[in-house]
């Protein structure tokens, strides 16, 4: 029998596209698992309330960032498990059951993340190291150096249909143990959008196990915004300066350790 267990969800909005809150809401709806889900919107207007009234929902009615607004939703929930979600996911009826039965199972796992495909069905690669700030320097500004260290940072020998450990899991969906989240004090406030997941996941990975977790598969359009948008790129960079100011520029001894164990898991799979 399976045990029945209390799972909650929690969703951010702000002038998101009706069509793509319907499709993520359909994917709640026909869980074969039952989700209680919070949406806190961040919008100016609560016009998206007719859509979400099948669910909790809290118009806030100013841009409060993402983790702060998760943050309004958990909190002071009593579920056992809970999920992140983004607005812009969907996802087949037996992937939260995929996602929560190792945390069943094995009382050491604290958080799992799912496979993330484009809509076309290509692999996104949101399972990487800790960012060093030459990654993110790279990333942005250098090209040809990104392509060369994104080999092991966006850990591209990764055989993505196996299991693996992990210590920084993509906030696009990202489930967890409600209680874990509530001991850490949630999202670190400071962040206002971008890295916020980085920084929970890696606090997390001190506590427990993260487990990636293929046959957990999310569709996800993931617009990369602050690639093309110069206000995102300064809130991008902003969190940046954060989140090293926070654990360290180049000498950070936990990113060492957790990327160090990270990449022992290398096997002679590539997919790149």
């Amino acid at each position: 029998m399976t045990r029945q267990v209390s799972i909650t969800a929690s969703l951010v909005l702000f002038q998101n596209p009706k069509d793509q809150i319907t499709a993520l809401l359909h994917s709640v709806q026909n869980s074969n698992r039952k989700i209680d889900l919070i949406i806190i919107d961040n919008s100016p207007t609560n016009e998206l309330e007719k859509i979400c009234s099948a669910h909790e929902y809290h118009f806030v009615g100013e841009n409060i960032g993402f983790g702060k607004g998760h943050n309004l939703a958990i909190k002071s929930l009593r579920s056992d498990f809970h999920i992140l979600l983004n607005p812009d996911i969907t996802f087949e009826s037996n992937l939260v059951n995929l996602l929560i039965m190792p945390m069943i199972e094995d009382p050491s796992v604290v958080g799992c993340s799912p496979k993330v495909l484009y809509p076309d069905g290509r692999l996104q690669r949101l399972t990487k190291l800790l960012p060093t700030p030459i990654n993110l320097l790279a990333r942005r500004f250098l090209p040809p150096l990104s392509k060369m260290l994104d080999y092991d940072y966006e850990m591209q020998w990764l055989d993505p249909d196996k299991p693996f450990e992990l210590s920084n899991a993509s906030g696009c969906l990202f489930a967890f143990r409600t209680d874990v989240f509530q001991k850490l004090n949630g999202f670190d406030e400071r962040f206002f959008m971008y890295m916020e997941d980085i920084d929970l996941s890696r606090r997390m990975a001190e506590i427990g196990r993260l487990r990636y977790i293929p046959q957990a598969e999310v569709v996800h359009i993931h617009a990369k915004e602050s690639y093309k948008n110069k206000k995102l790129l300064l809130i991008h960079l902003k969190s940046a300066w954060v989140y090293f100011n926070k654990w360290g520029w180049f000498f950070d001894k936990k990113r060492n350790l957790c990327n160090k164990k990270t990449l022992a898991q290398k096997t002679t799979a590539n997919i790149g």
